[in-house]
């Protein structure tokens, strides 16, 4: 789940951390990697077995409160990688 990482309750640092920021980059050639797409972020990885399966409404789609968090999630690890170089 993103939501730890993307509410401040991780921080960006942690190994799960890591690896969602792993999950977020673009896959080869900039196309759709684990969670992003060409569109935004999913609401659930590509490789899941669940994802677009059945009732699928929060189970892949894109959705704008989830790709704001995200970002603000991104744009704060971003900082504070920037302090922690800018230190050394």
């Amino acid at each position: 789940s993103l939501f730890p990482l993307v509410l401040g309750h991780l921080p960006c640092d942690h190994p799960y951390a890591e690896r969602l920021l792993r999950a977020l980059q673009p896959g080869p050639k900039s196309k759709a990697g684990e969670l992003w797409s060409a569109y935004g972020v999913l609401s659930l990885s590509s490789k899941d077995k669940l994802y677009r399966s059945g009732e699928d409404y929060w189970r892949g789609k894109i959705w704008g409160n989830l790709n704001y968090l995200t970002i603000s999630a991104l744009q704060r690890c971003a900082s504070q990688r920037s302090e922690e170089h800018t230190s050394e």
